[in-house]
Protein backbone atom coordinates (compact mmCIF):
# COMPACT_ATOMS: atom_id res chain seq x y z
CA UNK A 1 0.00 0.00 0.00
CA UNK A 2 1.40 3.30 -0.90
CA UNK A 3 0.93 6.81 1.04
CA UNK A 4 1.12 9.84 -0.98
CA UNK A 5 0.59 13.53 -0.09
CA UNK A 6 -0.15 15.23 -2.85
CA UNK A 7 -0.93 18.26 -5.21
CA UNK A 8 -5.35 18.28 -7.44
CA UNK A 9 -5.38 19.86 -10.68
CA UNK A 10 -5.87 20.04 -14.50
CA UNK A 11 -6.02 17.23 -16.54
CA UNK A 12 -2.80 14.97 -18.01
CA UNK A 13 -1.37 15.59 -21.31
CA UNK A 14 -3.49 12.84 -23.78
CA UNK A 15 -1.21 9.16 -23.79
CA UNK A 16 -2.97 6.44 -25.18
CA UNK A 17 -5.67 4.80 -22.64
CA UNK A 18 -5.60 1.14 -22.29
CA UNK A 19 -8.61 -0.13 -22.68
CA UNK A 20 -11.62 2.48 -23.10
CA UNK A 21 -14.60 3.41 -20.72
CA UNK A 22 -18.02 4.64 -21.86
CA UNK A 23 -17.77 8.95 -21.35
CA UNK A 24 -20.14 10.00 -18.12
CA UNK A 25 -22.64 12.76 -18.95
CA UNK A 26 -21.56 16.33 -18.96
CA UNK A 27 -24.18 17.01 -16.49
CA UNK A 28 -24.21 13.99 -14.14
CA UNK A 29 -20.04 14.53 -13.98
CA UNK A 30 -20.55 17.87 -12.75
CA UNK A 31 -23.03 16.31 -9.77
CA UNK A 32 -20.83 13.68 -9.12
CA UNK A 33 -17.31 13.85 -9.68
CA UNK A 34 -16.24 16.78 -7.59
CA UNK A 35 -12.82 15.80 -6.87
CA UNK A 36 -10.51 14.68 -10.07
CA UNK A 37 -6.47 13.57 -10.55
CA UNK A 38 -4.05 15.59 -12.27
CA UNK A 39 -2.02 12.43 -12.70
CA UNK A 40 -2.27 8.50 -12.52
CA UNK A 41 0.40 6.75 -13.78
CA UNK A 42 0.64 2.94 -14.41
CA UNK A 43 4.06 1.50 -14.33
CA UNK A 44 5.27 4.90 -14.92
CA UNK A 45 2.97 5.40 -18.16
CA UNK A 46 0.70 8.24 -17.30
CA UNK A 47 -2.89 7.39 -18.62
CA UNK A 48 -5.11 9.38 -20.69
CA UNK A 49 -7.49 10.89 -18.17
CA UNK A 50 -10.98 12.04 -18.65
CA UNK A 51 -12.99 13.96 -17.33
CA UNK A 52 -16.00 12.58 -15.61
CA UNK A 53 -13.86 9.00 -15.79
CA UNK A 54 -13.36 7.24 -12.38
CA UNK A 55 -12.30 3.57 -13.83
CA UNK A 56 -9.91 2.73 -16.44
CA UNK A 57 -8.30 -0.75 -17.90
CA UNK A 58 -5.12 -1.75 -18.13
CA UNK A 59 -4.34 -5.11 -19.37
CA UNK A 60 -1.45 -7.69 -18.52
CA UNK A 61 0.04 -11.06 -19.38
CA UNK A 62 -1.83 -14.35 -18.55
CA UNK A 63 -0.33 -16.82 -15.49
CA UNK A 64 1.30 -15.04 -12.92
CA UNK A 65 2.24 -11.79 -14.16
CA UNK A 66 3.83 -8.82 -12.01
CA UNK A 67 0.98 -6.44 -11.19
CA UNK A 68 2.06 -2.79 -12.19
CA UNK A 69 2.84 0.06 -9.88
CA UNK A 70 0.20 2.86 -9.56
CA UNK A 71 1.23 6.53 -9.11
CA UNK A 72 -1.54 9.86 -8.59
CA UNK A 73 -1.41 13.26 -7.65
CA UNK A 74 -4.22 16.07 -7.37
CA UNK A 75 -4.41 19.36 -6.58
CA UNK A 76 -3.04 21.33 -3.92
CA UNK A 77 -4.78 20.45 -0.58
CA UNK A 78 -5.91 17.54 -1.70
CA UNK A 79 -4.68 13.89 0.16
CA UNK A 80 -3.97 11.00 -2.10
CA UNK A 81 -3.90 7.73 -1.24
CA UNK A 82 -3.08 4.62 -3.56
CA UNK A 83 -4.19 1.00 -2.95
CA UNK A 84 -2.12 -0.84 -4.97
CA UNK A 85 -3.24 -3.39 -7.30
CA UNK A 86 -3.86 -7.21 -6.80
CA UNK A 87 -5.55 -9.83 -8.12
CA UNK A 88 -7.14 -13.11 -5.98
CA UNK A 89 -5.73 -16.07 -6.26
CA UNK A 90 -7.80 -18.32 -9.26
CA UNK A 91 -9.37 -14.92 -10.68
CA UNK A 92 -8.33 -12.81 -13.58
CA UNK A 93 -8.89 -9.24 -12.90
CA UNK A 94 -8.41 -7.22 -10.28
CA UNK A 95 -8.41 -3.43 -9.63
CA UNK A 96 -6.04 -0.38 -8.33
CA UNK A 97 -7.90 2.40 -5.72
CA UNK A 98 -7.26 6.27 -6.29
CA UNK A 99 -8.69 7.91 -3.02
CA UNK A 100 -8.88 11.34 -3.37
CA UNK A 101 -9.93 13.06 0.01
CA UNK A 102 -10.35 16.79 0.33
CA UNK A 103 -12.42 18.67 3.25
CA UNK A 104 -15.50 16.47 3.32
CA UNK A 105 -14.96 15.27 0.05
CA UNK A 106 -13.91 12.02 -1.71
CA UNK A 107 -13.53 10.16 -4.60
CA UNK A 108 -12.48 7.17 -5.56
CA UNK A 109 -10.58 6.17 -9.28
CA UNK A 110 -9.68 2.76 -10.15
CA UNK A 111 -7.38 1.17 -12.64
CA UNK A 112 -8.67 -2.19 -13.49
CA UNK A 113 -6.39 -5.17 -14.35
CA UNK A 114 -7.26 -7.69 -16.82
CA UNK A 115 -5.38 -10.82 -17.25
CA UNK A 116 -4.92 -11.20 -21.61
CA UNK A 117 -3.64 -14.00 -23.16
CA UNK A 118 -2.70 -12.05 -26.17
CA UNK A 119 -0.41 -9.94 -23.91
CA UNK A 120 1.74 -13.39 -23.10
CA UNK A 121 1.94 -16.13 -20.50
CA UNK A 122 4.69 -15.39 -17.70
CA UNK A 123 4.93 -17.34 -14.16
CA UNK A 124 7.25 -16.40 -11.27
CA UNK A 125 9.70 -18.56 -9.35
CA UNK A 126 8.04 -21.46 -7.72
CA UNK A 127 4.37 -21.57 -9.59
CA UNK A 128 2.53 -24.47 -10.09
CA UNK A 129 0.23 -24.76 -13.39
CA UNK A 130 -2.06 -27.04 -14.42
CA UNK A 131 -1.36 -27.76 -18.34
CA UNK A 132 -4.56 -29.39 -19.82
CA UNK A 133 -3.43 -30.99 -22.75
CA UNK A 134 -6.00 -33.56 -23.29
CA UNK A 135 -6.64 -37.06 -22.72
CA UNK A 136 -4.01 -39.48 -22.41
CA UNK A 137 -1.74 -36.78 -23.39
CA UNK A 138 2.03 -37.17 -23.11
CA UNK A 139 3.88 -33.64 -22.18
CA UNK A 140 7.52 -32.22 -22.75
CA UNK A 141 9.44 -29.37 -21.54
CA UNK A 142 11.70 -27.40 -24.29
CA UNK A 143 13.93 -26.32 -21.43
CA UNK A 144 13.20 -28.85 -18.60
CA UNK A 145 16.09 -27.31 -16.27
CA UNK A 146 14.02 -23.99 -16.57
CA UNK A 147 10.22 -25.33 -16.41
CA UNK A 148 9.51 -28.90 -15.71
CA UNK A 149 6.19 -30.35 -16.58
CA UNK A 150 5.25 -34.20 -15.32
CA UNK A 151 3.29 -37.00 -16.54
CA UNK A 152 -0.42 -34.74 -15.58
CA UNK A 153 0.63 -31.64 -16.83
CA UNK A 154 1.83 -30.36 -13.97
CA UNK A 155 4.18 -26.93 -14.98
CA UNK A 156 6.60 -25.98 -12.42
CA UNK A 157 9.09 -22.68 -12.79
CA UNK A 158 12.37 -23.96 -11.68
CA UNK A 159 14.69 -21.28 -12.38
CA UNK A 160 14.78 -17.45 -13.84
CA UNK A 161 14.88 -17.38 -17.67
CA UNK A 162 14.14 -14.47 -20.02
CA UNK A 163 13.88 -16.85 -22.56
CA UNK A 164 10.68 -18.03 -23.66
CA UNK A 165 9.91 -21.67 -22.80
CA UNK A 166 7.73 -24.35 -24.80
CA UNK A 167 5.61 -27.03 -22.97
CA UNK A 168 4.00 -29.58 -25.68
CA UNK A 169 1.03 -31.68 -25.10
CA UNK A 170 0.91 -34.41 -27.53
CA UNK A 171 -2.43 -36.78 -27.75
CA UNK A 172 -3.40 -39.31 -30.87
CA UNK A 173 -5.07 -36.68 -32.14
CA UNK A 174 -2.24 -33.69 -32.48
CA UNK A 175 -0.52 -31.17 -30.36
CA UNK A 176 -1.26 -28.14 -27.91
CA UNK A 177 1.14 -25.83 -26.88
CA UNK A 178 1.72 -23.35 -24.01
CA UNK A 179 4.63 -20.88 -24.49
CA UNK A 180 5.61 -19.67 -21.08
CA UNK A 181 7.26 -16.04 -21.61
CA UNK A 182 10.08 -16.29 -18.99
CA UNK A 183 10.16 -16.80 -15.68
CA UNK A 184 10.27 -13.87 -13.18
CA UNK A 185 11.31 -13.91 -9.36
CA UNK A 186 8.46 -14.49 -6.96
CA UNK A 187 6.93 -11.94 -5.26
CA UNK A 188 6.49 -12.63 -1.37
CA UNK A 189 5.35 -11.10 1.38
CA UNK A 190 7.99 -11.37 4.43
CA UNK A 191 6.21 -11.77 6.97
CA UNK A 192 8.18 -12.27 10.42
CA UNK A 193 6.78 -14.08 13.04
CA UNK A 194 7.91 -13.24 16.78
CA UNK A 195 7.18 -13.93 20.49
CA UNK A 196 6.78 -16.55 22.31
CA UNK A 197 5.40 -20.16 22.51
CA UNK A 198 2.19 -19.46 20.25
CA UNK A 199 3.89 -17.72 17.59
CA UNK A 200 6.39 -20.56 17.50
CA UNK A 201 3.40 -23.03 16.96
CA UNK A 202 1.96 -25.30 19.53
CA UNK A 203 1.22 -28.77 19.84
CA UNK A 204 -1.71 -30.42 22.46
CA UNK A 205 0.33 -32.39 25.05
CA UNK A 206 -3.08 -34.31 25.68
CA UNK A 207 -6.75 -34.64 24.65
CA UNK A 208 -9.40 -33.76 27.11
CA UNK A 209 -8.70 -36.62 29.04
CA UNK A 210 -5.48 -35.83 29.65
CA UNK A 211 -4.08 -38.67 27.06
CA UNK A 212 -1.29 -38.10 24.42
CA UNK A 213 -2.54 -36.72 21.03
CA UNK A 214 -0.15 -38.01 18.39
CA UNK A 215 1.87 -35.18 16.67
CA UNK A 216 1.10 -37.25 13.17
CA UNK A 217 -2.42 -36.98 14.12
CA UNK A 218 -2.41 -33.23 15.16
CA UNK A 219 -0.80 -32.94 11.58
CA UNK A 220 -3.49 -34.57 10.14
CA UNK A 221 -6.70 -31.83 12.05
CA UNK A 222 -4.37 -28.88 11.30
CA UNK A 223 -4.82 -26.37 8.34
CA UNK A 224 -2.96 -26.79 5.47
CA UNK A 225 -1.80 -24.50 2.67
CA UNK A 226 -4.13 -24.96 -0.37
CA UNK A 227 -1.74 -23.93 -3.32
CA UNK A 228 1.52 -25.58 -4.32
CA UNK A 229 4.57 -23.03 -4.26
CA UNK A 230 2.57 -20.20 -2.73
CA UNK A 231 2.95 -20.36 0.70
CA UNK A 232 6.60 -20.56 2.24
CA UNK A 233 8.59 -20.54 5.43
CA UNK A 234 11.63 -20.24 6.89
CA UNK A 235 12.30 -21.21 10.78
CA UNK A 236 15.13 -20.26 12.94
CA UNK A 237 13.32 -22.53 16.01
CA UNK A 238 11.25 -25.25 14.29
CA UNK A 239 9.09 -27.26 17.32
CA UNK A 240 10.99 -30.24 17.71
CA UNK A 241 7.85 -32.24 17.85
CA UNK A 242 7.40 -31.90 14.18
CA UNK A 243 10.16 -33.90 12.84
CA UNK A 244 9.79 -33.23 9.16
CA UNK A 245 9.37 -29.55 9.10
CA UNK A 246 12.37 -29.17 11.81
CA UNK A 247 14.61 -30.69 9.29
CA UNK A 248 13.98 -27.98 6.94
CA UNK A 249 15.89 -25.33 9.35
CA UNK A 250 17.98 -23.23 6.97
CA UNK A 251 16.30 -23.67 4.11
CA UNK A 252 13.19 -21.56 2.57
CA UNK A 253 10.21 -24.54 2.00
CA UNK A 254 7.01 -24.76 0.79
CA UNK A 255 4.66 -25.34 3.44
CA UNK A 256 2.30 -26.92 0.89
CA UNK A 257 4.97 -29.83 1.26
CA UNK A 258 5.40 -29.27 4.90
CA UNK A 259 2.72 -28.61 6.79
CA UNK A 260 3.34 -26.85 9.65
CA UNK A 261 1.42 -26.03 13.30
CA UNK A 262 0.78 -22.28 13.84
CA UNK A 263 -0.82 -19.38 12.64
CA UNK A 264 1.01 -19.23 9.35
CA UNK A 265 -0.86 -21.72 7.37
CA UNK A 266 -3.99 -19.14 7.67
CA UNK A 267 -2.62 -16.03 7.05
CA UNK A 268 -0.56 -17.55 3.77
CA UNK A 269 -4.01 -18.93 2.66
CA UNK A 270 -6.12 -15.50 3.48
CA UNK A 271 -3.35 -13.56 1.49
CA UNK A 272 -3.33 -16.02 -0.68
CA UNK A 273 -7.06 -15.81 -1.90
CA UNK A 274 -7.60 -12.42 -1.12
CA UNK A 275 -4.81 -10.70 -2.93
CA UNK A 276 -3.64 -13.62 -4.76
CA UNK A 277 0.03 -13.06 -3.30
CA UNK A 278 2.93 -15.13 -2.18
CA UNK A 279 4.02 -15.30 1.23
CA UNK A 280 7.16 -16.43 3.33
CA UNK A 281 6.96 -16.52 6.78
CA UNK A 282 10.64 -15.67 8.66
CA UNK A 283 9.72 -17.40 12.39
CA UNK A 284 11.79 -15.95 14.90
CA UNK A 285 9.64 -16.72 17.51
CA UNK A 286 10.52 -18.94 20.93
CA UNK A 287 8.55 -20.58 23.70
CA UNK A 288 8.55 -18.42 26.51
CA UNK A 289 10.87 -15.76 25.28
CA UNK A 290 10.74 -12.54 27.56
CA UNK A 291 11.02 -8.86 25.76
CA UNK A 292 14.18 -7.91 26.80
CA UNK A 293 15.47 -11.30 25.17
CA UNK A 294 14.28 -9.23 21.76
CA UNK A 295 16.16 -6.77 22.07
CA UNK A 296 19.61 -5.94 19.94
CA UNK A 297 22.12 -6.60 22.28
CA UNK A 298 24.23 -3.85 20.53
CA UNK A 299 22.01 -1.22 20.77
CA UNK A 300 20.30 -1.73 23.95
CA UNK A 301 22.03 -1.90 27.62
CA UNK A 302 18.38 -3.82 28.83
CA UNK A 303 18.99 -6.76 26.12
CA UNK A 304 18.96 -10.39 28.11
CA UNK A 305 19.07 -13.76 26.87
CA UNK A 306 16.90 -16.52 27.73
CA UNK A 307 16.72 -19.84 27.56
CA UNK A 308 20.80 -21.02 27.47
CA UNK A 309 21.77 -18.01 26.30
CA UNK A 310 19.93 -16.86 22.99
CA UNK A 311 19.03 -13.43 22.13
CA UNK A 312 16.89 -13.78 19.87
CA UNK A 313 16.80 -10.63 18.01
CA UNK A 314 20.99 -10.93 17.49
CA UNK A 315 19.70 -13.95 16.12
CA UNK A 316 16.99 -12.97 13.60
CA UNK A 317 19.18 -9.95 12.09
CA UNK A 318 22.81 -12.03 12.25
CA UNK A 319 20.23 -15.13 10.41
CA UNK A 320 19.28 -12.86 8.02
CA UNK A 321 22.38 -11.19 6.87
CA UNK A 322 24.42 -14.12 6.71
CA UNK A 323 21.95 -16.82 4.74
CA UNK A 324 18.23 -15.32 4.06
CA UNK A 325 18.81 -12.45 2.72
CA UNK A 326 21.03 -14.13 0.11
CA UNK A 327 18.56 -17.01 -0.52
CA UNK A 328 15.78 -14.59 -0.82
CA UNK A 329 18.10 -12.25 -3.72
CA UNK A 330 18.81 -15.38 -5.67
CA UNK A 331 15.03 -15.96 -6.67
CA UNK A 332 12.46 -13.54 -4.81
CA UNK A 333 11.76 -9.90 -4.42
CA UNK A 334 9.92 -8.85 -1.30
CA UNK A 335 7.18 -6.30 -2.23
CA UNK A 336 6.18 -5.48 1.75
CA UNK A 337 7.68 -6.47 5.16
CA UNK A 338 5.68 -7.11 7.94
CA UNK A 339 5.57 -8.77 11.48
CA UNK A 340 3.39 -10.34 13.43
CA UNK A 341 4.25 -10.50 17.15
CA UNK A 342 2.02 -12.28 20.26
CA UNK A 343 4.04 -12.21 23.19
CA UNK A 344 3.70 -11.09 26.93
CA UNK A 345 1.99 -14.33 28.71
CA UNK A 346 4.72 -15.30 30.79
CA UNK A 347 5.92 -11.86 31.69
CA UNK A 348 2.36 -10.83 33.24
CA UNK A 349 3.46 -12.70 36.17
CA UNK A 350 6.74 -13.98 36.29
CA UNK A 351 9.46 -10.99 36.87
CA UNK A 352 12.74 -11.49 34.14
CA UNK A 353 16.19 -11.51 35.34
CA UNK A 354 19.04 -10.60 33.03
CA UNK A 355 21.48 -11.61 35.29
CA UNK A 356 19.73 -15.11 35.46
CA UNK A 357 18.99 -15.01 31.63
CA UNK A 358 15.51 -16.52 33.04
CA UNK A 359 12.36 -15.62 34.65
CA UNK A 360 12.18 -15.57 38.87
CA UNK A 361 8.32 -17.49 39.14
CA UNK A 362 6.26 -16.80 42.05
CA UNK A 363 7.47 -20.19 43.87
CA UNK A 364 10.87 -18.84 43.99
CA UNK A 365 11.54 -17.02 47.28
CA UNK A 366 13.45 -14.76 45.62
CA UNK A 367 10.09 -13.66 43.64
CA UNK A 368 9.28 -9.68 44.09
CA UNK A 369 5.79 -9.39 42.17
CA UNK A 370 6.92 -5.39 42.52
CA UNK A 371 9.36 -5.82 40.15
CA UNK A 372 6.95 -7.35 37.21
CA UNK A 373 7.14 -5.22 33.87
CA UNK A 374 4.99 -2.27 33.67
CA UNK A 375 3.38 -0.68 31.27
CA UNK A 376 5.85 2.33 30.86
CA UNK A 377 8.57 -0.56 30.23
CA UNK A 378 6.87 -2.49 28.21
CA UNK A 379 5.90 0.08 25.48
CA UNK A 380 9.53 1.34 26.05
CA UNK A 381 10.74 -2.21 25.19
CA UNK A 382 7.88 -2.72 22.35
CA UNK A 383 9.27 0.53 20.57
CA UNK A 384 13.09 -0.05 20.87
CA UNK A 385 12.43 -3.36 19.48
CA UNK A 386 9.93 -1.94 16.84
CA UNK A 387 12.52 0.86 15.27
CA UNK A 388 15.32 -1.64 15.21
CA UNK A 389 13.15 -3.56 12.49
CA UNK A 390 12.10 -0.89 10.99
CA UNK A 391 15.63 -0.07 10.34
CA UNK A 392 17.11 -3.15 9.83
CA UNK A 393 14.41 -4.88 8.29
CA UNK A 394 12.64 -2.50 6.26
CA UNK A 395 9.52 -3.28 8.49
CA UNK A 396 6.03 -1.33 6.86
CA UNK A 397 3.57 -3.22 9.07
CA UNK A 398 3.88 -4.43 12.54
CA UNK A 399 0.83 -5.98 13.47
CA UNK A 400 -0.02 -6.84 17.31
CA UNK A 401 -1.55 -10.04 18.37
CA UNK A 402 -3.37 -9.25 21.82
CA UNK A 403 -2.35 -12.23 23.74
CA UNK A 404 -4.48 -13.11 26.98
CA UNK A 405 -3.23 -12.37 30.69
CA UNK A 406 -1.77 -15.17 32.43
CA UNK A 407 -3.35 -17.05 35.15
CA UNK A 408 -1.60 -15.84 37.70
CA UNK A 409 -2.49 -12.21 37.08
CA UNK A 410 -6.41 -12.54 36.75
CA UNK A 411 -8.97 -11.17 38.64
CA UNK A 412 -10.79 -14.18 40.40
CA UNK A 413 -13.50 -13.81 38.32
CA UNK A 414 -11.92 -14.40 35.34
CA UNK A 415 -10.13 -17.55 36.87
CA UNK A 416 -13.37 -19.38 37.45
CA UNK A 417 -14.26 -18.49 34.52
CA UNK A 418 -11.08 -19.10 32.60
CA UNK A 419 -11.37 -16.83 30.45
CA UNK A 420 -7.90 -14.66 31.12
CA UNK A 421 -8.79 -11.31 29.80
CA UNK A 422 -7.72 -8.72 32.44
CA UNK A 423 -6.61 -5.05 31.49
CA UNK A 424 -3.31 -6.21 33.00
CA UNK A 425 -0.17 -3.77 32.13
CA UNK A 426 1.22 -5.28 29.41
CA UNK A 427 -2.10 -5.89 27.23
CA UNK A 428 -3.20 -2.12 28.47
CA UNK A 429 0.83 -1.64 26.96
CA UNK A 430 -0.09 -3.22 23.92
CA UNK A 431 -3.71 -1.45 23.22
CA UNK A 432 -1.54 2.20 24.15
CA UNK A 433 1.05 1.33 21.51
CA UNK A 434 -1.62 0.37 18.63
CA UNK A 435 -3.34 3.84 19.70
CA UNK A 436 0.20 5.41 19.35
CA UNK A 437 1.71 4.48 16.57
CA UNK A 438 0.24 4.13 12.88
CA UNK A 439 2.45 1.50 11.96
CA UNK A 440 1.66 -0.87 14.73
CA UNK A 441 -1.98 -2.40 14.05
CA UNK A 442 -4.21 -4.54 16.62
CA UNK A 443 -4.83 -7.27 14.39
CA UNK A 444 -7.00 -9.33 16.26
CA UNK A 445 -8.71 -9.54 19.45
CA UNK A 446 -10.19 -12.67 19.13
CA UNK A 447 -8.14 -14.11 21.95
CA UNK A 448 -10.21 -12.51 24.37
CA UNK A 449 -13.63 -14.46 23.13
CA UNK A 450 -11.96 -17.91 23.09
CA UNK A 451 -12.82 -20.20 26.18
CA UNK A 452 -11.62 -23.19 27.75
CA UNK A 453 -12.67 -26.95 27.04
CA UNK A 454 -13.80 -26.83 31.12
CA UNK A 455 -16.03 -24.10 30.22
CA UNK A 456 -19.44 -25.17 31.33
CA UNK A 457 -20.91 -23.68 28.06
CA UNK A 458 -19.94 -26.37 25.10
CA UNK A 459 -22.46 -24.30 22.36
CA UNK A 460 -21.33 -21.18 22.14
CA UNK A 461 -18.74 -19.64 19.44
CA UNK A 462 -15.03 -19.72 20.88
CA UNK A 463 -15.59 -23.09 22.49
CA UNK A 464 -12.82 -25.53 21.65
CA UNK A 465 -10.55 -22.69 20.00
CA UNK A 466 -8.02 -22.97 22.66
CA UNK A 467 -5.94 -26.08 23.16
CA UNK A 468 -6.58 -27.94 26.65
CA UNK A 469 -4.14 -26.34 28.70
CA UNK A 470 -6.19 -22.89 28.44
CA UNK A 471 -2.77 -21.27 27.21
CA UNK A 472 -2.10 -22.12 23.49
CA UNK A 473 -3.85 -21.69 20.42
CA UNK A 474 -2.49 -24.44 18.60
CA UNK A 475 -4.97 -24.25 16.15
CA UNK A 476 -5.93 -28.55 16.10
CA UNK A 477 -9.67 -28.15 13.89
CA UNK A 478 -10.28 -24.56 14.61
CA UNK A 479 -7.87 -22.28 13.04
CA UNK A 480 -9.99 -19.39 14.22
CA UNK A 481 -6.32 -17.08 15.25
CA UNK A 482 -4.81 -17.68 12.30
CA UNK A 483 -7.82 -16.98 9.82
CA UNK A 484 -8.78 -13.82 11.79
CA UNK A 485 -5.22 -12.00 11.49
CA UNK A 486 -4.83 -13.07 7.82
CA UNK A 487 -8.27 -11.58 6.97
CA UNK A 488 -7.95 -8.72 9.00
CA UNK A 489 -4.32 -8.28 7.35
CA UNK A 490 -5.95 -8.36 3.98
CA UNK A 491 -8.44 -5.89 4.92
CA UNK A 492 -5.98 -3.62 6.49
CA UNK A 493 -3.53 -3.57 3.48
CA UNK A 494 -6.01 -3.22 0.65
CA UNK A 495 -9.55 -1.84 1.88
CA UNK A 496 -10.20 1.97 2.73
CA UNK A 497 -11.57 0.96 6.38
CA UNK A 498 -12.60 4.02 8.60
CA UNK A 499 -13.33 4.49 11.77
CA UNK A 500 -16.84 4.47 12.62
CA UNK A 501 -17.18 4.45 16.69
CA UNK A 502 -15.16 3.78 19.82
CA UNK A 503 -15.31 1.31 22.92
CA UNK A 504 -14.54 1.42 26.81
CA UNK A 505 -13.53 -1.98 27.71
CA UNK A 506 -13.66 -2.50 31.57
CA UNK A 507 -10.91 -3.78 33.51
CA UNK A 508 -11.69 -7.27 33.39
CA UNK A 509 -11.27 -6.78 29.56
CA UNK A 510 -14.85 -8.32 28.10
CA UNK A 511 -17.28 -6.06 29.33
CA UNK A 512 -17.64 -2.73 27.22
CA UNK A 513 -18.93 0.19 29.56
CA UNK A 514 -21.59 1.58 27.27
CA UNK A 515 -21.54 5.41 26.62
CA UNK A 516 -22.35 7.76 29.40
CA UNK A 517 -22.73 4.43 32.04
CA UNK A 518 -20.72 5.06 35.57
CA UNK A 519 -18.36 3.25 36.81
CA UNK A 520 -16.55 3.67 40.36
CA UNK A 521 -13.28 4.39 41.71
CA UNK A 522 -12.14 4.80 45.46
CA UNK A 523 -10.47 8.37 45.91
CA UNK A 524 -6.19 7.31 45.79
CA UNK A 525 -7.29 4.25 44.22
CA UNK A 526 -7.18 3.26 40.60
CA UNK A 527 -8.59 1.15 37.58
CA UNK A 528 -7.49 0.09 34.10
CA UNK A 529 -9.49 0.75 31.50
CA UNK A 530 -9.32 0.18 27.50
CA UNK A 531 -10.16 1.49 24.33
CA UNK A 532 -9.50 1.53 20.88
CA UNK A 533 -11.35 2.81 17.43
CA UNK A 534 -13.63 0.36 15.97
CA UNK A 535 -13.42 -1.27 13.35
CA UNK A 536 -9.82 -2.11 14.49
CA UNK A 537 -8.58 -2.35 11.21
CA UNK A 538 -9.24 0.91 10.61
CA UNK A 539 -6.03 1.88 12.86
CA UNK A 540 -7.57 5.29 14.06
CA UNK A 541 -5.34 6.81 16.32
CA UNK A 542 -7.22 7.47 19.63
CA UNK A 543 -6.05 9.51 23.26
CA UNK A 544 -7.68 9.62 26.50
CA UNK A 545 -8.45 12.83 28.48
CA UNK A 546 -10.58 13.97 31.68
CA UNK A 547 -13.19 16.88 32.24
CA UNK A 548 -11.60 17.41 35.87
CA UNK A 549 -8.49 15.79 36.82
CA UNK A 550 -9.19 17.26 40.34
CA UNK A 551 -11.75 14.86 40.22
CA UNK A 552 -9.91 11.87 38.22
CA UNK A 553 -6.90 11.51 35.95
CA UNK A 554 -6.59 8.75 33.16
CA UNK A 555 -3.24 8.66 31.75
CA UNK A 556 -2.16 7.19 28.21
CA UNK A 557 -2.56 3.51 29.21
CA UNK A 558 -6.30 3.90 30.35
CA UNK A 559 -5.71 3.95 33.85
CA UNK A 560 -8.26 5.76 35.97
CA UNK A 561 -7.02 7.19 39.13
CA UNK A 562 -9.47 8.78 41.57
CA UNK A 563 -8.19 12.06 42.80
CA UNK A 564 -10.93 14.03 44.82
CA UNK A 565 -15.36 12.86 45.42
CA UNK A 566 -17.24 13.57 42.97
CA UNK A 567 -17.71 13.05 39.30
CA UNK A 568 -16.22 13.61 35.71
CA UNK A 569 -15.90 12.34 32.30
CA UNK A 570 -13.36 10.30 31.10
CA UNK A 571 -12.96 10.29 27.03
CA UNK A 572 -11.38 8.27 24.65
CA UNK A 573 -11.03 10.29 21.39
CA UNK A 574 -9.87 9.44 17.98
CA UNK A 575 -7.55 11.50 16.05
CA UNK A 576 -10.34 11.64 13.40
CA UNK A 577 -13.03 13.28 16.46
CA UNK A 578 -14.96 10.29 17.15
CA UNK A 579 -15.86 10.70 20.52
CA UNK A 580 -17.05 8.20 23.73
CA UNK A 581 -17.05 9.27 27.12
CA UNK A 582 -18.20 7.23 30.36
CA UNK A 583 -19.11 8.86 33.58
CA UNK A 584 -16.19 8.28 36.98
CA UNK A 585 -17.96 8.39 39.92
CA UNK A 586 -15.05 9.25 43.03
CA UNK A 587 -15.86 8.46 46.61
CA UNK A 588 -13.76 8.82 49.61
Amino acid sequence: MLLLLASCGKSAPDAEKPGETEKADETEVEETVKLTPSEIKVDGQALALEKGVTEYEYRIPDGDPYIPSVEAKAEDGCRVRVIQGFIPYGENEGFAQIILTKDAEEETYKVKFVKDAEKGFVLQYGDVYKFDGGEGATYVSSAPTDVTVDADGKVTAKKLTDSDVTVTAKTASGEKTLVINGVKKARVNLVFITGQSIAQGCYDTSDKTGKRIPTEDQHELIEKVEVEGMVYGYDLFPRSEDAKVASQKGRIYDMYTYPKQGFETAIGNAILYGTGEKTLFYQTAYSGAPIESWLDSKRHEEAGTYAGGHNFYDEQLNTYNKALKKMLANNYEVIRVSNVWIQGTTAMSAVYSKAKGDYIFSSDPAYDSSKRITDETYYEYYMKFHNDMVEDFGLEYDFMVLDRASHGVCSEENRKLGTQTDIVPIRASQYTLTNENKDIIMITRITDQFRPYSSTDKDSWGYGFIGVDNAHFNQIGYNALGQDIGKNMVEYLYSNVKAESVEIINSNGKTRIGEGDTVSVKKNASKRLAAMALPMTSNELLTWESSDENTATVDRFGTVKGVGNGTCKITAKTAGGIEYSITVSVTG
